[in-house]
């Protein structure tokens, strides 16, 4: 959901153009430079590194002036950032089962769907994100659980975990492509009314 805002918001804002035209990349080379996948200890040298830093302060010193005096241009791809950081956070959330940090990036999702016409999102994210706070009154023992990162689970043995719903759906959709599934006749509505009647697993 998050990626259709920011494609709605920021798909014809010149980004790439930008990139090509002051030869940063090449035309050919653009999605692979949007795709990079760095060595991680090479990342953690470059993170950790004194030069870094120190670009990390004048960044946020830079991005402090935009918020205050910047053009209205400027304070348009500052919240590119903001949404980019809110996406890397919500994703961050969902894997390590930080709960409370995944309620608050719901939180911040919600003025986004709006303002992006993203309707479903909009209308329903308010009622999901009540229910979630209400959790310690209504259902204490969830509540416990989810607070101890138990609302996201893991498909296998990887590090990186998934949201409980993806991982429901997952199964769901792997389920009905195997032998015995809907695949091939999902178009008969009587067909596929007499596998879910029946699907027993």
């Amino acid at each position: 959901m998050l990626l259709g805002v920011i494609g709605s918001r920021f798909g014809d804002a010149g980004l790439i153009e930008l990139a090509v035209k002051s030869n940063v990349v090449a035309e050919g080379s653009v999605d692979k430079a949007l795709k990079l996948d760095p060595n991680q200890e090479e990342f953690e040298r470059v993170m950790n590194s004194h030069e870094f830093r120190e670009f990390g302060d004048q960044f946020h010193v830079c991005v402090q002036g935009m918020e205050e005096k910047g053009s209205f241009l400027g304070r348009f791809w500052l919240s590119y950032l903001e949404l980019c950081e809110l996406m890397l956070n919500l994703t961050y959330a969902s894997h390590t089962g930080s709960w409370e940090l995944y309620l608050s990036c719901i939180e911040e999702v919600i003025p986004w769907a709006f303002e992006c016409d993203r309707q479903n999102y909009a209308r329903y994210l308010i009622p999901f994100l009540d229910d979630l706070r209400h959790l310690p009154v209504r259902m204490s023992k969830v509540y416990t659980a989810f607070s101890k990162g138990h609302f996201s689970v893991q498909l296998g043995a990887v590090i990186l975990s998934n949201e409980a719903v993806k991982t429901i759906e997952n199964t769901i959709n792997r389920d009905c492509k195997t032998g015995g599934g809907y695949i091939g006749f999902s178009a008969n509505f009587a067909a596929t009314q007499r596998l879910v009647l029946n699907d027993t697993t």
